[in-house]
């Protein structure tokens, strides 16, 4: 139900957005675990899918954050997009017989991950500190 002063959908979009943010958070823990797996359905590998969602867990934030904190997030969001349009990650090449062969670039992988760890720890320290994380599970207790 709803009154005038708005506050059953200001209720639904708070929830809605804890939702995102949680689906957010749970693509960003999942993704590390396979950066170099393509996903076909989303035309991606893994560590594009995390940086992906630390992205959109700066979006959900955004409007919340201060002027340094935005600074601070954009900047490191734009290096590492940068980074992957300068170094691709990982390189498919087709082979004589028509066959492709898949090269990983290590060292260019040490750095991206090292700055996408970085990245991915401020979004979410961006999002406890505006009371926008996720309870852990122990935090949410038996209901």
């Amino acid at each position: 139900m709803s009154d005038d002063s708005g506050s059953f959908s200001e209720f639904n979009e708070a929830a809605f957005k804890m939702g995102r943010i949680g689906e957010i958070q749970k693509g960003m823990n999942a993704s590390r675990l396979q950066p170099f797996t393509f996903f076909p359905e989303l035309n991606s590998y893994g560590y594009q899918i995390r940086f992906n969602e630390a992205v959109n867990g700066l979006n959900e934030v955004l409007p919340h954050l201060t002027d340094p904190e935005i600074k601070e997030g954009t900047t490191l969001h734009e290096g590492l997009d940068e980074f992957m349009d300068k170094y691709p990650l990982v390189i498919v090449k087709k082979t004589l017989r028509g066959n492709t062969q898949t090269f990983i670039d290590y060292p260019a992988w040490k750095i991206f991950k090292k700055h996408l760890n970085v990245f991915e720890a401020k979004v979410r320290v961006y999002l406890k500190k505006h009371k926008m994380d996720t309870p852990t599970q122990e935090a949410q207790g038996l209901f």
